[in-house]
């Protein structure tokens, strides 16, 4: 029998559907030319020729089985048949399988939709299922909620697996410091959403008798005073930032763009995943801006400076066989829109690089620092209150506490 990933050594049909597919070296060049390294490119070539030997192998046609599924099964009969780590061999077939399936229907080959399973692993958790039963028969918690609950704790035991500590053993140190990890991170609300997440588990934990000591009276949550004002950057901080871009490199080119917006409109992470091509009007030099939280449609001027960076981004480095919509997609295939987590990293690594300190530094900082500028150069709050998409006047009234530039104009002399 020929060895694994040797396509031509094998007998195959004269019908087969491989003779019809595009010669692999040519999905590779396309995969180097939207970014893929050649060490990846290499790889994933070889995963594809052991995909097609199993195919031929089997008697049934790459097409039919190029699925997240039958990618999965293959990586693991594969991993089996060669005595391998069955979830490396899995991720490793999925990845290579994906990116081929992605580079012949930019060649025009038809081919299935790549589609993950249904039901995501937290619902395939029979401790979720266990959970979620908990949760709906002492409250009126809807699945969503317990579903976005299950998602928090998933990063505890994350957390926990990091301390090989199990359920039964959990202390109240290892809660309070997860909760210093998350203060690094996020800001005092989300913690707080985090924290009622991991008292609801505790519970769950103490009343199934998985953990013996009731821990949830003991951890509080976070207190906020209304009148804490958002974490704004000075606007300098802001400039150091933007130009610790190196805009001499593809990477460059995207993140400049996307902190500039971020800086120049008060746009958040969402709104730089969901704007897309369609909402970029370079006739009228305006860009429409869609606020996810509440639905509000904003049309913005297009800025010259932020004109210049978005056509910099799409003629030069943005993948032209990019499928997406989506105006800031990854780099390498597949073209799918950027991630939050990617645009968090993203603010935190060229504000390393520009030497602020800043916690929690994130996404919404640039989006206060824009706020508190457009206060400290008199721009009306209504005004503001729009361009941010506030429907409350109370949340755009907090930035006025950091309008220091403004309140220094009519601040009165100390009596003696």
């Amino acid at each position: 029998m020929a060895p694994y990933g040797v396509v031509k050594n094998v007998k195959a049909p004269e019908s087969t559907t491989v003779q019809l597919l595009p010669p692999i070296e040519e999905v590779a060049t396309l995969w180097k030319h939207n970014g893929l390294s050649e060490g990846v490119a290499v790889l994933y070539q070889l995963w594809v020729r052991r995909f097609l030997s199993d195919c031929l192998l089997r008697r049934v046609s790459p097409l039919a089985v190029l699925t997240a599924a039958d990618a999965r099964r293959f990586g693991a009969r594969y991993a089996q048949q060669h005595q391998l780590d069955t979830a490396a061999a899995r991720n490793g077939a999925c990845s290579a399988l994906h990116s081929w399936s992605v580079g012949l229907s930019t060649l025009k080959v038809n081919v299935p939709v790549w589609s993950p399973p249904k039901v995501s692993s937290i619902q395939s958790c029979p401790l979720f299922r266990e959970y979620r039963d908990f949760r709906r028969a002492h409250s009126n918690a809807t699945f969503s909620t317990i579903e976005d609950e299950f998602a928090d704790v998933g990063e505890w035991l994350g957390f926990l697996r990091s301390r090989r500590r199990k359920l039964g053993a959990i202390r109240l140190s290892d809660v309070d410091d997860y909760l210093v990890r998350l203060r690094r991170r996020f800001a005092v609300s989300t913690v707080g959403t985090i924290l009622s997440s991991l008292r609801q588990f505790l519970r769950f934990l103490h009343c199934t008798d998985r953990l013996r000591r009731n821990l949830v009276s003991s951890i509080q949550h976070p207190v906020r005073s209304r009148s804490e004002p958002p974490r704004a950057l000075p606007w300098s901080d802001v400039k150091r930032i933007l130009r610790a871009v190196d805009r001499h490199t593809p990477k460059g080119v995207r993140d400049y763009a996307i902190l500039l917006l971020m800086s120049l409109y008060g746009l958040g992470a969402a709104e730089i995943i969901g704007l897309t091509l369609d909402q970029i009007n370079w006739q009228r030099r305006t860009l429409t801006v869609v606020r996810p939280k509440t639905g509000v449609v904003i049309l913005l001027p297009l800025l010259p400076a932020a004109a210049r960076a978005l056509a910099d981004y799409l003629r030069h480095v943005r993948p032209p066989d990019a499928p997406a919509r989506s105006v800031f997609v990854r780099r390498q295939i597949p073209h799918v829109a950027v991630t939050s987590s990617a645009i968090w990293y993203i603010v935190h690594q060229y504000a390393q690089k520009a030497g602020v300190r800043a916690v929690p530094l994130g996404s919404h900082s640039l989006r206060h620092s824009h706020a508190s500028r457009q206060i400290d150069q008199q721009a009306p709050p209504r005004v503001l209150s729009s361009i941010l998409g506030h429907q409350d006047p109370a949340s755009t009234s907090i930035y006025t506490r950091v309008a220091v530039e403004r309140l220094r104009g009519i601040a009165l002399p100390v009596p003696r």
